[in-house]
């Protein structure tokens, strides 16, 4: 969806992107889709399903995955230090 909106070639978005943001199209995706897990698990009470599917996530399984590599613990216990 990117390169179409883009109308670059791939190959060209990504070294351009790169240069630009300094990590691949996919990664910063994934920093912004995992951004906005995080801000929903501070800031709502929506179970961990909608929040997958709301941040474009296959699933629950998929996010949690997801979030614990990307922050060292998984989403539930996230939100549970956030609640203290």
């Amino acid at each position: 969806d990117v390169v179409s909106a883009s109308g670059l070639p791939r190959r060209s978005l990504q070294r351009r992107f790169q240069d630009a943001v300094g990590r691949g199209v996919s990664d910063e995706l994934r920093r912004l889709r995992l951004a906005e897990v995080e801000r929903l698990l501070e800031t709502s009470d929506l179970p961990l399903e909608a929040i997958a599917h709301q941040c474009g996530f296959a699933g629950a399984n998929w996010m949690s995955r997801a979030f614990a590599e990307a922050r060292g613990m998984p989403p539930g216990v996230y939100r549970a230090q956030c609640l203290r």
